[in-house]
């Protein structure tokens, strides 16, 4: 009894453990398709953001497909994390192959589904659905070669940020800024720098071993400690500066910079107090500066972009 019980509890948890498995908590990354329709005075345009939203719904299919293949690649090494063997393919939850074929239909659906959506729109429209197809690539060579190499892990996974950023301008027909494209280019090895500062104080808390639960966090140590989060803070703060600078609206978008500024500082400050940094999507939505700051930057932005 006890047996069947336990199986068919098992057979009804595995759709829900494979929608935790396609991390729908980090679609907010996806956010960043975003960037160019607000920033190129579009916001108000209200038929780009359909094909915005059919954009980000794609590129949501595609990260989770490569989450998915992130897992199953990484499994051996995951359950050997004090948080990560609670993943579902760590766990067992999730079979290998169901990851494996989920992640195949949900590639498929992202490039086609884009393909589709925007075949009439022209060299523009084919370029965001081979972002969206880049993006695909990338997370496969990622998970197979790069997430080894330390600090080129971080580098290769900001790709991606980028990527989003491109076709999302692609979508709504405009050319990706050069200077946006810095900008997220930059944050996003921040936050990829400071999710390892949050991995590694994960390990050094449980006790784990570096060695087993992820092999480039070895060599992450002595750089962390001479102070790479801050220094890729400084230069997010810089690039994004000179993008004030060469704004349209400059210079009163320059005003947009405070909130950056201190917005950058606390994240700075959470990385080297709070283990929250290795999950970076999460500190969005936890009470404190950030969250304020980036209220705060956006309700300017937003100001800026209407007026």
């Amino acid at each position: 009894m006890s047996k069947q019980g336990h199986g068919s509890e098992s057979v009804a948890t595995q759709p829900l453990a494979l929608v935790r498995a396609m991390r729908p908590h980090h679609w907010v990354k996806n956010a960043f398709c975003a960037a160019a329709i607000v920033f190129s005075g579009n916001l108000t345009k209200l038929d780009l953001w359909w094909d915005l939203l059919v954009l980000v719904v794609a590129f949501c299919f595609a990260s989770s497909a490569g989450y998915l293949i992130n897992d199953v690649v990484n499994r051996h090494e995951d359950r050997e994390h004090p948080r990560k063997r609670m993943r579902p393919v760590a766990s067992g939850r999730v079979s290998v192959l169901a990851a494996c074929l989920a992640a195949a239909g949900l590639a498929m659906v992202a490039v086609s589904g884009a393909g589709l959506w925007f075949a009439e729109s022209g060299s523009d429209g084919q370029r965001a659905v081979a972002c969206v197809a880049g993006y695909l690539g990338l997370s496969l060579v990622y998970s197979l070669v790069f997430r080894r190499v330390p600090v080129l892990d971080v580098l290769v996974l900001a790709i991606g940020f980028v990527l989003r950023v491109m076709a999302g301008a692609y979508a709504i027909g405009v050319a990706p800024s050069g200077w946006l494209i810095g900008v997220t280019y930059a944050l996003a090895v921040l936050l990829g720098l400071g999710k390892r500062r949050g991995e590694l104080s994960v390990l050094e808390r449980s006790g784990g071993d570096l060695g087993s639960t992820r092999h480039a966090l070895m060599r992450y140590v002595s750089p962390l400690e001479k102070g790479a989060v801050e220094l890729a803070a400084v230069v997010v703060a810089a690039v994004y500066a000179m993008y004030c600078v060469h704004h349209p609206q400059a210079p009163w978008f320059l005003i947009t910079v405070a909130p950056v500024f201190l917005g950058l500082w606390d994240y700075v400050r959470r990385t080297r107090r709070s283990v929250e940094v290795e999950v970076p999507e999460a500190l969005m939505f936890k009470f404190g500066m950030l969250p304020i700051c980036l209220l705060v930057w956006g309700a300017l932005v937003i100001w800026f972009s209407l007026v």
